[in-house]
């Protein structure tokens, strides 16, 4: 009666930790307390192409490019939603778009 997944349905890629924003409800903690910073971390176009190529692997469906602000790491986000089409997954942005 029930199946059994050989892997998630979605997975979400953070591409870049910078941000424009630094809204209440972010995810990201750290941004608000200034004794904690943290070096920005953004994905390459090799890790994107390694990240993607695993995907593909797993027959992931959908993927969902995340941040920080996704935008700020456009070279890496449009080479993802490149892969993400020709391995036929949908993909999605989770971005603030200032």
């Amino acid at each position: 009666m029930y199946k059994k997944l050989s892997a998630p349905l979605v997975v979400q890629i953070e591409i870049s930790s910078l941000c424009t924003s630094n809204c209440s409800h972010c995810y990201n903690f750290w941004r608000k307390d200034a004794t904690s910073r943290i070096s920005s971390v953004s994905l390459d176009l090799n890790g994107i192409q390694t990240v993607m190529d695993q995907l593909g692997k797993e027959s992931i469906f959908h993927v969902v490019f995340t941040g920080g602000e996704p935008l700020l790491n456009k070279n890496v986000l449009f080479k993802g939603l490149e892969l993400a089409k020709e391995k036929n997954m949908t993909a999605g942005i989770n971005s603030n778009l200032i």
